[in-house]
Order: C-alpha cells, then structure tokens, then sequence
C-alpha cells in the first residue's frame, strides 16, 4: 500500500535545529500527520492519528521512520535542507501488512 507525503509546515533555521509537519495521504485524503523535532539535545517524532484505523494499518514507528528514509534517499547535494526534496519531488512510501 502506497502512502503519500506531504508536506504542510516546516521551519529548519539549522541543520541540528528544526521541526516539521508531514500529512501522510491516501487516495487524496489525509489521514495522519506526523510530527518531528530536534535541536541539539534531543528529536521528537509524535504520530498524530489513529494507526490501526488507517486504510492499511501499521505500526506508528514505522509511519514515522519510512518518511524520514524516503526524504533522505531522494536528497541531492542540491537539496539543502530535508525539505527542499519536496520542491522536485512526491514523496511516498510503502508499508507492508
């Protein structure tokens, strides 16, 4: 099952200083957000929805590792920050049941 990523807020002043907010899409609708944090002493990922009551359920971990590796494998050298991949490219992921 595909899932999309979008993305809906981001503020990254600086590599070990940000937060960002992704919508985790199916077929057009959102149906989580996920949230991440960090600064230098500490990062923050917070499912925020109901993961056994998605389309195709999944632990929430897994909902918020897959994006964070989908983000990184399409980041360029021209990408400066995470969120840059999202200028050129849809994001998404697979989860397996």
């Amino acid at each position: 099952m595909t899932y999309q990523i979008n993305l809906l807020h981001a503020d990254i002043p600086q590599p070990m200083q940000g937060d960002m907010r992704l919508g985790l899409v199916h077929e057009g609708n959102q149906v989580a957000e996920l949230e991440y944090r960090w600064d230098d002493k500490q990062f923050t990922a917070v499912f925020v929805g109901n993961a056994p009551g998605l389309p195709h359920p999944a632990h929430p971990v897994v909902l918020l590792q897959k994006p964070i590796a989908a983000i990184q494998a399409l980041k360029t050298e021209a990408h400066v920050r995470p969120t840059d991949v999202f200028k050129d490219h849809q994001v998404s992921i697979e989860v397996e049941g």
